[in-house]
């Protein structure tokens, strides 16, 4: 015969003990603030067409604005094996945590932030460009020189992250998409972002939609 206060106790063992493994389970959300980060990298292209040789090549250095999502880990334990995807219609492409090594690339420490690479736009910048690559381009050249050299205006990384050649990333449309992360622990989120080819303040051309 079963003792029936051995059976509620047990019950209640049982709800505390879930109760403790929700509260200390990885909870992963879009940080509240500060939750777009633009950032400049760079591309290379190879071409004859110039007269100063970088550690590349012959070739020109091409910079892009790179717009993150800063997501962020409110639970209290790590959240493992993170992943985010770049989503519209039937398409859903692997896109990489930044600033990662193939140790720590998947996870989400508690209480801290990771940054997710989402696109990157072509930075039509004469100052920039000029300096990387000892040129003396005004800006209408600039636009010239991405028509003739048919470089992408927007790209994707891959889940290696962005590749040095522009045409090795994924061409990317501007409209409406959804950004997946995630988690063999953790609940995945959904986040809908509008990208844009429009640099605004801060470098931002990605924008977060309301749901």
């Amino acid at each position: 015969m079963v003792d029936p206060f051995s059976a509620v106790v047990s019950t209640v063992l049982k709800i505390f003990s879930v109760g403790i493994g929700r509260k200390a389970k990885p909870h992963l959300i879009l940080n509240p603030t500060d939750n777009i980060k633009a950032t400049i990298i760079h591309c290379f292209i190879e071409t004859t067409n110039t007269i100063f040789i970088h550690p590349e090549g012959a070739g020109y250095k091409i910079p892009y604005i790179a717009n993150r999502l800063i997501i962020k880990n409110k639970g209290k334990s790590a959240a493992l094996n993170c992943q985010g995807y770049l989503v519209r219609d039937s398409s859903r492409e692997r896109i990489a945590l930044s600033e990662s090594d193939e140790h720590n690339q998947s996870i989400i420490p508690p209480h801290s932030t990771k940054e997710l690479d989402v696109c990157a736009l072509l930075f039509i910048a004469p100052d920039v460009f000029n300096k990387d690559n000892h040129t003396s381009f005004n800006e209408t050249q600039l636009v010239e020189l991405a028509l003739r050299l048919e470089i992408p205006r927007i790209i994707s990384p891959t889940e290696a992250g962005f590749h040095g050649s522009p045409f090795i990333n994924r061409r990317t449309q501007t409209g409406d998409y959804k950004v997946e992360v995630t988690s063999i622990n953790a609940d995945p989120i959904t986040i809908p972002i509008v990208i844009t080819d429009r640099l605004e303040r801060h470098g931002i051309f990605v924008h977060i939609k309301d749901k």
